[in-house]
């Protein structure tokens, strides 16, 4: 029997791993985003690997499908970059990933009909009515299961020819980093992200806002998912965090390489987003990094320097 178990447990794995990778070019080929200038952007993902980070991690499933993304998009005069986290996890993160990249592509797909440039909180009004259509379909079809989960998502509008940034955000928060500071703009809140109702009877406001930035004194943009704020190590005993500080002191380290020279080829906006995946490599070497917030990570940046010109 354990030998028949084991032999279920190793296909799982397999068939996991083949839905793994099977996602990964799916969201690639068909959801990769309109082309932009090169430059402008650099996204980098990080997740634990307790050999090639020198680190201990106790794994009950070693196979997990990141639920981790970002799409750029155009519209008229508009670029925008979007980063989301479809929360949950293993193949179901996956696959709802997949089914908010497809809800995007028919959002902007739609207004480009309409000759419009969106807001993004229009965006985002409009992936959460995607979520409620499809949740409610399913409570319908039964109102003792209703479908799980969300996204976590923020839609950065840049309009170069005005010099103009806004963002609206859905449960991610983003930095403005420049010469005189770093500066975060909303916040890491579930509470705030998009999700499928939980019944029929029950209507939960979403309304978000249309924040415009002032990018003066700011060269980049910074979007890092939750897996880099909730990132937890052991020390003797006890939990410590990445956090708000982790995020910040890699900005800012960031910010120093680019003035040693320190970038090895890399364009401005890789050099920040991959300090950020050094910075909680190696917050995490050494350590003991408990399952429990042991979240996969992405990093978006946008080096505004390149989208004036």
């Amino acid at each position: 029997m354990a030998e028949i178990s084991t032999q279920r447990v190793e296909a799982m794995r397999q068939e996991l791993n083949d839905l793994s990778q099977l996602n990964a070019a799916m969201f690639r080929q068909i959801f990769s985003g309109d082309s932009t200038e090169k430059g402008l952007f650099a996204a980098r993902y990080d997740k634990t690997n307790p050999e090639a980070d020198s680190c201990s991690a106790e794994r009950g499933w070693d196979l997990r499908i990141e639920g981790d993304f970002f799409l750029v998009k155009h519209a008229h005069d508009s670029i925008y970059i979007i980063v989301g986290d479809a929360t949950g996890h293993h193949a179901y993160a996956g696959a709802l990933k997949v089914f908010v990249a497809a809800a995007l592509q028919n959002i902007f797909d739609s207004f480009a009909k309409k000759k419009r440039a969106p807001t993004g909180s229009k965006v985002l009004k409009e992936l959460h009515a995607f979520f409620a259509k499809v949740g409610e379909a399913a409570l319908i079809e039964d109102s003792n299961k209703p479908l799980h989960h969300g996204v976590d998502a923020i839609v950065i509008r840049i309009r170069p020819g005005a010099k103009a940034v806004t963002c609206a955000s859905a449960g991610l928060p983003l930095f403005k980093v420049g010469p005189k500071g770093i500066v975060r703009v909303g916040d890491f809140n579930d509470q705030d992200g998009i999700n499928f109702p939980t019944s029929l009877e029950i209507t939960v406001p979403f309304e978000p806002k249309d924040v415009p930035l002032d990018v003066r004194e700011t060269r980049f943009l910074a979007v890092v998912t939750d897996g880099f704020h909730d990132l937890r190590r052991v020390v003797d005993g006890n939990p410590q965090s990445f956090g708000e500080t982790g995020i910040r002191t890699a900005l800012q380290g960031a910010l120093a390489r680019r003035k040693t020279g320190h970038s090895r080829g890399q364009s401005p906006a890789a050099v920040v987003a991959s300090t950020l995946v050094a910075a909680a490599k190696a917050f995490r070497k050494g350590y003991m990094i408990p399952e429990e917030k042991d979240d996969d990570r992405l990093a978006v940046v946008v080096d505004l320097r390149a989208a004036w010109t």
